[in-house]
């Protein structure tokens, strides 16, 4: 699509998050929001009362009869987890480019079937992981690509929030609509961040989760062997007061921690606090640039699919007792 070209845009879900996609959108020129989708007519109301730009466009109960009716360009869905693959299979269909939130979808063989789909339509599929765009995290990035670290041995994550409370009522704690618990919702980005920092596959994974009172896992203790030999241990926990969240990728010749947004870089004797990064530059508009031609497409579906696939691994390694291995 040639560079700065109009874009029309409908939006298919008018929760929390769609607010933050509105308010990127509004800040491109040439981009227009022209319909929205969401079987509730409160959110839809809503979205338009805090949004006024979007007073004039097009509201619909159903996604499907949206891509029947308006002319669209691309489309951001922002929808129940368990919603993702149809609605993303029926946009691309329908000749839209495709901007969908976290979690991508729920098995590989849908992660696999929408990436085929939006490679025979010739469209831009991105999963909307915001941290790929962060100075931060691209630091980091840079400094594993660039051998920094030396040979890569082992990486720790761990996160921790008041995600039972804080979801406890909401389709968020329905198994059915939510796909999984806190690992597959805020603890995507965990996963997703040391997968991409460290450019590594994962190969085989082992997982414990606790469910506390609800119906989906809140607590999670997962091992995983990642190529090369690589050893990253996960920790969720998803009962716990404040919030926090930590990253350390140890090699042979450095270590790099993220610990609750300070980046330090350890090489050898020398210490270094990360300062400085720069501008963040959200994914909403990098998903824009994609469409139009002015930048790579920084978070393709392919993602999607490794964090899928070691997502739903560790359900399978729960529920067996054992390790699992991750064919994707």
């Amino acid at each position: 699509m040639a560079a700065g070209k109009e874009l029309t845009f409908g939006l298919i879900g008018c929760g929390g998050i769609m607010g933050w996609h509105i308010g990127n959108l509004s800040k491109i020129p040439g981009v227009t929001v022209g319909a929205l989708a969401d079987p509730s007519e409160q959110a839809i109301e809503n979205t338009k009362k805090r949004n006024p730009a979007l007073a004039q466009a097009t509201t619909y109960s159903d996604h499907r009869e949206m891509l029947r009716n308006s002319r669209l360009d691309a489309v951001i869905i922002a929808s129940r987890h368990v919603d993702h693959y149809q609605q993303i299979m029926d946009c691309l269909n329908a000749g839209c480019h495709v901007l969908v939130e976290k979690p991508f979808v729920g098995s590989i063989a849908h992660a696999k079937a929408t990436i085929a789909l939006a490679k025979k339509k010739g469209k831009t599929l991105m999963v909307s992981y915001q941290r790929h765009f962060d100075p931060k995290f691209r630091f980091m990035r840079r400094c594993v690509q660039e051998g920094r670290l030396g040979r890569l041995q082992s990486i720790t994550s761990s996160l921790g929030q008041g995600w039972l409370e804080g979801c406890r009522g909401s389709w968020r704690h329905d198994p059915a609509a939510a796909l999984g618990g806190q690992l597959n919702d805020s603890g995507s980005h965990v996963v997703d961040i040391a997968l991409w920092i460290s450019g590594l596959k994962p190969v085989e994974v082992y997982g414990s989760i606790e469910k506390c009172d609800a119906r989906v896992d809140i607590n999670s203790a997962v091992t995983v062997r990642l190529e090369k030999n690589v050893l990253w241990t996960i920790n969720i926990c998803g009962n716990t007061p404040g919030f926090w969240e930590y990253l350390v990728l140890a090699g042979d010749k450095g270590t790099m921690a993220y610990l609750n947004g300070d980046v330090t870089v350890n090489e050898g004797s020398v210490r270094m606090k990360g300062e400085g990064f720069g501008h963040y530059h959200d994914q909403t508009a990098g998903f824009v640039k994609a469409v139009r031609g002015e930048g790579p497409n920084e978070v393709p579906g392919e993602f999607g699919l490794l964090v899928t696939g070691l997502t739903q691994s560790v359900y399978r390694a729960a529920a067996a007792r054992k390790p699992v291995r991750i064919r994707l």
